[in-house]
């Protein structure tokens, strides 16, 4: 039955070639008109008595009476907000009021207090800024993360439930960063040899991040600060993607989709890698692990289709087909989510079967990674978590334990859990944009990024071992200087 409200009538039906704001003051009522380019007023009960106040006005918009002697409105949400913690609303209800929540809170059962957070909530990356979207609540909202510095090319996201912290890639800007997730604590935390940084995974238990770079064909660790930063893998990988870690089991899991695109998988240490699937892969996206059911997840955006295979890549099948082109893919309780560049969307649906597909959050230009949290769960434990394993640098797990490591260009001393301080033989080499290093004491020849920051075009360089410096030239600022740039692991010398 529709309820009638009352009656209405027309007040002005002619000469209203286009009206937007109105107010009402008193016995008249006042209208700007954006075809007449006008303020105009008329008597609120008969709509005659019509005055033009201003004219010739460009881009009128809204308009609205102020009275300075007007008498205040007593509500009840003026007296101590009504009792609510966050939001006191005037309602049609009994009390006249409700309380309510920011978007993605809930209300707690006593109707006046909002909880302190998101429990359980997706957060995506959107090329130009972070957002979540709260799965404590009914309706799917997202909510910017309020992270005060400019996005160009956000490409991968990472979140450190326990100190509520996510972290992200830059690739235009060349970076890694990290935030509080209410967008205070804002910090670079790597800025020196990154290209291309398509996958990020945060060991929360180990206090490290994980990245795979495409531009650098590489996969490396370090720190949650970034210090102490190490290349895993380096060999055969072509275009390496998204990374996923099972921090109790020891191991990590990536993609590449390179001209031979693979799934495959290593202790979180780089050691026993192997190729998990080779065949029938395209562009393989989005990777996750299901640990309730240990299998693993993932999306290929030239296949169309979301598929799942036991952790030693057997048993292998489609769960969703066709999916128009998937990038992020995440997990969380009965449910898989996946962000969709060609539909600008994020989906659901069951992680079992691939059933029941709905529609999360349309609109969303740009869409790029995405992450499930759930802060409630328990993080778990490993070997590392308990004073660094007895490492004096990293600890790194692995499936039958963990081991010892060095930065990378460091050796690792006999005793199998110290770093020598720093290396004594290396090659000191310009790239134009960056000055590198590669350790002869070592046998993985990888090269490591000297920290100096704002290098345009190196030509040529020198270094004193005496007062442990480095001089270049750079040609494009047109000028030498020399650095002793901050060690990464805060050596005595330069190196």
């Amino acid at each position: 039955m529709t309820q009638v409200l009352g009656p209405w009538q027309v007040l002005i039906g002619s000469q209203l070639p286009h009206p937007f704001g109105l107010t009402l003051y008193g016995e008249r009522i006042y209208w700007t008109d954006w075809q007449t380019k006008s303020i105009q007023s008329a008597d609120r009960l008969t709509g005659l008595d019509r005055e033009t106040l201003q004219e010739n006005l460009e881009n009128l918009m809204d308009i609205h009476v102020f009275h300075r002697r007007r008498p205040p409105v007593s509500t009840p949400c003026a007296m101590e907000n009504g009792g609510c913690s966050h939001l006191c609303l005037r309602s049609p209800n009994p009390s006249a009021f409700s309380c309510t929540c920011p978007t993605g809170i809930n209300l707690m059962p006593d109707g006046k207090t909002c909880s302190p957070g998101m429990n359980s909530f997706l957060i995506f990356a959107r090329r130009i800024d972070i957002r979540m979207v709260s799965l404590d609540i009914p309706y799917f909202a997202d909510v910017v993360v309020p992270i005060n510095i400019t996005m160009k090319n956000t490409i991968a996201i990472g979140v450190d439930p326990q100190e509520g912290k996510v972290y992200w890639s830059d690739s235009t800007l060349h970076r890694i960063s990290r935030a509080n997730l209410d967008g205070s604590q804002h910090e670079d935390i790597i800025t020196t040899g990154l290209q291309t940084t398509d996958g990020l995974a945060v060991d929360a238990i180990g206090q490290k991040v994980y990245w795979t770079d495409t531009g650098t064909n590489r996969i490396e660790v370090g720190n949650l600060d970034g210090s102490m930063r190490k290349v895993l893998v380096w060999q055969n990988l072509d275009s390496p993607r998204a990374i996923v870690l099972y921090h109790e089991m020891g191991f990590m899991y990536w993609t590449d989709w390179g001209e031979n695109a693979k799934l495959e998988r290593s202790g979180m240490d780089g050691s026993d890698r192997t190729v998990l699937i080779s065949n029938n892969l395209g562009w393989p996206n989005g990777l996750t692990v299901d640990k309730a059911s240990s299998q693993l997840l993932w999306a290929d955006a030239h296949t169309e289709r979301i598929e799942a295979a036991d952790l030693n890549g057997a048993s292998r099948h489609t769960l969703v087909s066709p999916v128009q082109h998937p990038y992020g893919l995440t997990l969380l309780d009965s449910y898989i989510y996946w962000t969709d560049w060609q539909t600008r969307s994020i989906h659901r649906a069951d992680k079992g079967t691939g059933g029941n597909v709905i529609l999360v959050r349309s609109n969303l230009p740009g869409l790029m990674d995405i992450q499930a949290v759930d802060r409630a769960q328990p993080l778990g434990f490993n070997k590392c978590s308990s004073r660094n394993g007895g490492c004096s640098h990293l600890c790194l797990p692995r499936p039958s334990g963990f081991s010892c490591a060095c930065p990378t260009g460091i050796q690792l001393k006999g005793d199998g859990k110290t770093c020598d301080p720093s290396p004594e033989t290396y090659l000191l080499f310009s790239s134009r944009g960056s000055i590198r290093r590669i350790s002869l004491d070592t046998s993985d020849h990888t090269d490591v990024h000297v920290p100096v920051p704002e290098l345009n075009n190196v030509i040529s360089l020198d270094y004193d071992s005496v007062d442990g410096k480095v001089y270049y030239t750079d040609v494009f600022l047109d000028v030498i200087r020399y650095e002793c740039p901050r060690n990464l692991q805060r050596t005595q010398t330069c190196f």
